[in-house]
């Protein structure tokens, strides 16, 4: 779920290119949410609305570099994607989406990563193709 705040967040402040990498930060990032100290206890078995308005908190508006975001069905942490990818005023801007039926659905698109890296490739190659 770090994915969902860290990134964003940096993209919005940080304008050079990078990897907000990966992680278990859990214990740090739910510090920092906007959590009573039962729902910190809790996560992430919260439900995805918990956190509404966090986005807007974060800055996602002031995103000016190009986005992909990916959202598999049945994650959780998929759940505010679209929530984002709406937020987002930046021109060159995509919502990636994977299901069951293509294999990559569930936490990470981690049954199908192959068909992931391919449309996440595929992306840059398109977006750094338009920079040349």
């Amino acid at each position: 779920m770090h994915e969902r705040f860290l990134a964003p967040r940096a993209a919005a402040f940080e304008h050079r290119i990078a990897d907000p990498g990966q992680g278990d930060q859990r214990d740090s990032i739910v510090s920092m949410l906007p959590l009573t100290a039962e729902q910190k206890a809790a996560f992430p078995g919260i439900g995805p609305y918990t956190l509404d308005g966090f986005i807007e908190k974060i800055g996602a508006r002031q995103i000016t570099c190009p986005t992909l975001l990916t959202a598999a069905e049945g994650d959780p942490t998929a759940s505010a994607a679209e929530k984002l990818f709406s937020a987002l005023e930046v021109s060159r801007k995509k919502l990636a989406c994977f299901t069951h039926a293509d294999g990559a659905g569930g936490h990470c698109e981690a049954l199908n990563r192959s068909l992931y890296h391919q449309r996440s490739f595929d992306w840059l190659d398109e977006t750094f193709a338009m920079v040349e």
